[in-house]
C-alpha cells in the first residue's frame, strides 16, 4: 500500500495536473519565494514574491524535488503580471500563520469564522466540554476541556506535513529552527506520518489522509488562549 506521504503527492499533483485546470495558493515561504525562468534551483530569479501572498499555479514541471528537506514539485505560476517556476513546497490552500501566531488557537482564530460554534457537554464522569467551529478555507478548530486538561485539534485540508510546517512555524513557540527537520533533533520528534514538537507546549503535526491535524495538549489554564 502506498504511504500517506506519497498519496498525497499524487493526489495534489493530479489537482492541478489535467490540462486547463488551475488553482489558487497562498505562498508560506519567509520572507519571500523566488519565482524563476525555469524548473531548476540555480535558474535566474524573475521575481521575489512575499509570504502570504497569492499565486495561480497551472501546470507541473513533472520534476521532482527537494528543497530542505522538503519534497515536492516545480510549478509554473502566475503571479502580478508575471509567469514562472517555483517549489510547491512552499504552497498552501490556505493562509500562512500571521508573525504574531503563538499557538494553533491562536492560527485558527487569525481566519474568518465560518458559523456559530457547536458545543456538547458530558457532565459524568468526566466532566468534558468538546466543541468544533469552521473557519475560511475549510479549516477546522476542534477543543475538549475538561477540569485540568485541553486539548486542541486544529485540521487543516489537503496539505502535506512539510507545507503544514512552514504554515505554522510561527504557531510553535519556543522552537529556535526554521527549516523542515529532516530526522528527529533536540525538541523535534519526526516519524514517516507525524511530527512531535516539545518547545514551550507539546504540538504533534499529523498526517490524516489528505489533511494535516495538529494536535496541542496542555493544562486547563490554556484553555482561553
Amino acid at each position: 500500500m502506498p504511504s500517506p506521504s506519497l498519496c498525497l503527492l499524487l493526489c495534489l499533483a493530479a489537482s492541478v495536473a489535467h490540462a486547463g485546470d488551475t488553482v489558487n495558493r497562498f505562498v508560506t515561504a519567509r520572507p519571500a519565494l523566488p519565482l524563476r525562468t525555469r524548473a531548476d534551483r540555480t535558474a535566474p530569479v524573475l521575481a521575489e514574491i512575499p509570504r502570504g501572498d497569492t499565486v495561480t499555479v497551472e501546470t507541473l514541471g513533472g520534476q521532482r524535488a527537494i528543497v530542505a528537506g522538503a519534497e515536492g514539485w516545480w510549478v509554473t505560476v502566475h503571479w502580478m503580471d508575471l509567469t514562472g517556476w517555483v517549489f510547491d513546497g512552499y504552497l498552501a490552500p490556505v493562509p500562512p500563520a500571521p508573525a504574531s501566531c503563538g499557538s494553533i488557537v491562536d492560527y485558527a482564530r487569525s481566519l474568518e469564522p465560518r458559523g456559530p460554534q457547536v458545543e456538547e457537554r458530558n457532565d459524568e464522569p468526566d466532566r468534558l466540554v468538546r466543541s468544533t467551529r469552521s473557519y475560511a478555507w475549510g479549516v477546522t478548530l476542534e477543543r475538549v476541556q475538561a477540569a485540568d486538561r485541553v486539548e486542541d485539534r486544529l485540521i487543516l485540508p489537503s496539505l502535506g506535513l512539510p507545507e503544514a510546517w512552514y504554515l505554522l512555524r510561527e504557531c510553535l513557540p519556543g522552537l529556535e529552527t526554521t527549516a523542515w527537520p529532516r530526522a528527529s533533533a533536540g525538541p523535534i520528534e519526526r516519524f514517516p506520518d507525524r511530527v512531535v514538537v516539545r518547545g514551550a507546549e507539546v504540538v504533534e503535526l499529523r498526517q490524516e489522509g489528505a489533511n494535516v491535524v495538529a494536535t496541542r495538549w496542555g493544562t486547563a489554564s490554556l484553555g482561553e488562549r
